[in-house]
């Protein structure tokens, strides 16, 4: 069942129009636990953040600190733990598992010779 990394799970999100500048936020999230970071993450930002917590697990966080815009704040947040942004909706964003590029596709991508045709 989905968590959500919000402080008090009935805060409003914020509506915006889909046209609309994102502000920038101040951000103060040290290193920590992954859902740590999360919570604090949304308490910061006022925004949602949707997840199975079994994603969670093991992954620890970069620390963010700096004005950012909510998504820039999660995708440096997320740095290094295997996890992505799913879906953006206003303030509320799901997480998913990077998807890796097979070994073998990384390697006959890079290691084919070029070709001179005359």
């Amino acid at each position: 069942m989905p968590a959500a990394a919000q402080g008090v799970n009935s805060v409003p999100l914020q509506q915006r129009s889909a046209h609309a500048q994102e502000p920038r936020v101040t951000v103060n999230i040290p290193a920590q636990p992954l859902l740590s970071a999360l919570r604090a993450f949304g308490l910061q930002t006022q925004s949602q953040v949707l997840f199975h917590e079994a994603l969670l697990s093991g992954r620890q966080a970069v620390a963010v600190y700096g004005a950012y815009t909510p998504q820039e704040a999660l995708e440096l947040l997320l740095a290094s733990t295997g996890l992505t942004i799913g879906t953006v909706r206003a303030r509320s964003f799901t997480l998913k598992v990077v998807q890796s590029v097979p070994q073998t596709s990384r390697m006959l991508r890079w290691s084919m010779p070029a070709i001179a045709i005359s």
